[in-house]
């Protein structure tokens, strides 16, 4: 192996010491009241570099949008002031009288308000367009730091300072981006407009054309009642994606040490990014739909002002305007109800409406900047190891040692590396193989702890552990092909509580396969963890396959249930290759596929999720049931996912196969077939579980105890 190639499976960190909070972490615990300060705007500032601080393309993109915005702002104004100057001109012509004059004056107001319109129209678009693009950006970029280093398992199980990740993504993103893009152009305009119509706020309104402003209002409501009903359905749709889409957070949460276990992060990472284009799609046909809704909003918003002229002008030109002789009088009502009231009462609702949307956005702002803050801190943590210092007197050449199976990879030599920070760091890397034969005798034994290290005799020493030295190195992790071997690994939770001192086993060949037992809070599943990569082994060393499908798969007793298709259960965690293909045509490979997935339902007692679909009519072909989507997590019970689950290894056939309680459900009848199966098919089976039926299936056996203690038997 190039001494350069450094995988995640190789590398180990160890954690600091466990010490106290520091202040820093107490105050994200602390609850906070956000509100409108320099540290607000500066969180505002960081989202809006992640917006841009990306490719040339989405910067150009975004400059682009944010230009538009500016430029046809600009064009609102510039047309608003024409607009502005008619009401003047309208008194003139209609105290002059000059009909000819004031009937070519409503043709200009007409095509300058219909021209606004389309500004106004296209100025949404635009504020629409910012947002949904906007959120695309922010999520893909908290989805590319969670789905890296563990940050999200981190997130869940050890560093509690941000509360629920999922809705921050799900919802304060959408949020802030549709806050901040209805925010961005209005909050120059509002105080002016209050401000400006105030000083004409004590003119009164007349009501004389009351009943055209309402043959007006029906007729927009009817328009508008015409166009928002394929809106209403779309959105509907868009609220079920977004339900998913939290949900598939809350699913990851649930179940992420599931997830990691089966290496299946990159599964979860496509889905995800296959949901939010999914929503981002919908979105824009939704925003493509409000195009003709905006535009009969704005130009009915305008028609009123022109209708108030007309009902003035026809009273005016049929003498029946009260105080038709005095102009000041006439000139007063023309001006209140033409444009000084409407546009000031205009105004306090955009600034209430404003005031508002700030003090949402702030919210939502501090909880995103919060969420990026840690998640980049745990990510800094997590590069250490490309900033190692290769410490010489840390060298050290593990001695020669060999497993005996001909395997030339299962031993190697390793170098520790550790650096020169206050957190200990060990880096391990395998250079060659140079492991004698000096294999470890499996007999009948019985480990312990010292005893004085460990005061059995004292209530409270299994949760003490002053007296103990805790190691400060980690396992070292050999990737070998052929075996999993624990060489004198102490078993610790994250919290430093001994769980199993020098535990020793090895397990090569389907002859050897290994059954774990013991009393709760034993470690059993803790040992689990440690094989599968979650957790840090202290001391000794741990040779193993790199974990893939083909090689260890873990089942746990509550299997993962993951949003797929039939067919995507039982093949997960290859699901996003198989279900996001663009052609619903199979190939004759893929057909034999579906048989063989079949088959295996069939063979675990699933045949009836594909004989219901089948019957009912809802489905004709065995390819369209495997094809469908269901509700499963709540479907099938308990019995049921773990014979999904055992379907997988069926599928996969990996080398090894970690149960972790998986046949706690099921009947023994049941579990008895399908470990026959397992051991027909020459797979090496390390099972967790209390039944004594599991005897059978396994040459070897460890029972732990409690304070570190373990008993391995073996048949003979």
């Amino acid at each position: 192996m190039n001494n350069n190639q450094i995988s995640n499976e190789q590398t180990q960190l160890i954690p600091p010491k466990p010490s106290k909070q520091s202040e820093q972490e107490k105050d994200f615990y602390k609850p906070k009241k956000f509100g409108f300060n320099l540290k607000v705007i500066k969180q505002t500032y960081g989202l809006y570099k992640i917006i841009f601080n990306d490719t040339k393309l989405k910067l150009k993109i975004n400059c682009f949008l944010l230009i538009s915005l500016l430029a046809i702002s600009l064009l609102d104004q510039y047309v608003g002031y024409y607009i502005g100057k008619i009401p003047s001109k309208f008194y003139l012509y209609l105290l002059s009288k000059n009909k000819g004059e004031f009937e070519n004056l409503v043709i200009q107001a007409f095509l300058l308000f219909v021209s606004i319109t389309f500004i106004k129209t296209i100025e949404l678009f635009i504020e629409d367009c910012i947002g949904f693009y906007w959120r695309l950006i922010l999520t893909q970029y908290f989805h590319k730091k969670l789905f890296k280093n563990k940050i999200y398992y981190q997130l869940i199980y050890f560093d509690k300072r941000i509360d629920n990740p999922d809705q921050r993504i799900g919802q304060d993103i959408p949020e802030w981006v549709t806050l901040t893009s209805q925010i961005f152009k209005t909050v120059l305009a509002i105080p002016a407009i209050i401000i400006f119509y105030s000083i004409l706020a004590y003119l009164q309104l007349g009501w004389s054309g009351l009943s055209a402003f309402y043959v007006l209002f029906i007729i927009s409501f009817i328009f508008t009642k015409y166009l928002m009903s394929p809106i209403v359905n779309l959105t509907f749709q868009l609220q079920i994606l977004e339900g998913d889409f939290r949900y598939f957070h809350v699913l990851v949460r649930k179940n992420i040490e599931q997830i990691n276990f089966f290496r299946g992060i990159k599964s979860e990472k496509v889905t995800v990014n296959k949901m939010i284009k999914n929503i981002t799609q919908k979105k824009k046909i939704i925003t493509y739909r409000h195009i003709p809704l905006n535009f009969n909003s704005n130009l009915f918003s305008y028609l009123s002002t022109i209708v108030s002229y007309i009902v003035i002008g026809i009273l005016v030109f049929n003498n029946k305007m009260k105080d038709q002789d005095d102009l000041a009088e006439l000139g007063s009502h023309i001006s209140l109800c033409s444009f000084y009231f409407i546009e000031l009462a205009f105004g306090f609702t955009q600034f209430f409406t404003l005031s508002a949307s700030f003090a949402e956005m702030f919210s939502h702002t501090a909880r995103l900047a919060q969420m990026k803050d840690v998640i980049e801190e745990l990510n800094e943590k997590n590069k250490l190891s490309k900033k190692l210092i290769v410490s010489q007197t840390k060298i050290s050449n593990i001695g020669s040692d060999g497993d005996g199976d001909g395997d030339g990879n299962d031993g190697e030599d390793e170098i520790q590396v550790t650096s020169s920070t206050e957190d200990d760091v060990q880096l391990i890397i395998p250079l060659s193989d140079s492991f004698s034969n000096n294999d470890l005798i499996f007999e009948k034994k019985k480990v312990e702890p010292s005893y004085n290290q460990y005061n059995l005799n004292n209530k409270n020493s299994e949760n003490n552990l002053e007296n103990e030295t805790i190691p400060n190195k980690f396992t070292k992790i050999k990737i070998v092909n052929n075996t999993i071997k624990f060489i004198n690994v102490d078993c610790y939770t994250p919290d430093n509580h001994l769980l199993v001192r020098n535990l020793s086993f090895s397990v090569s060949k389907p002859s050897e396969s290994l059954l774990i037992t013991g009393s709760s809070g034993t470690g059993k599943t803790s040992v689990i963890r440690i094989l599968g990569g979650l957790w840090k082994g202290r001391s000794g060393i741990i040779k193993r396959p790199k974990i893939s499908t083909k090689t260890i798969m873990i089942l746990c007793q509550q299997p993962y249930i993951p949003i797929a298709t039939l067919r995507g259960q039982i093949t997960y965690p290859e699901i996003a290759a198989k279900e996001i293909k663009a052609t619903e045509l199979m190939t004759e490979q893929e057909d034999k596929g579906d048989q063989k997935i079949e088959k295996i339902l069939r063979f675990v007692g699933l045949g009836h999720l594909i004989d219901q679909k089948i019957n009912s009519g809802k489905c004709d072909t065995v390819n369209e049931v495997l094809s469908s989507y269901g509700n499963f997590n709540s479907s099938l019970s308990p019995g049921e996912k773990q014979r999904i689950s055992f379907g997988r290894i069926i599928y996969h056939k990996p080398r090894f196969a970690i149960l972790d309680e998986s046949t706690s459900a099921l009947e023994t009848d049941v579990e008895k077939k399908i470990y026959l199966m397992l051991r027909e098919l020459g797979i090496i089976l390390i099972s967790i579980g209390h039944r004594d039926s599991l005897d059978e299936f396994h040459e070897q056996k460890i029972i732990l105890s409690r304070g570190g203690g373990w008993e391995l038997e073996q048949k003979y």
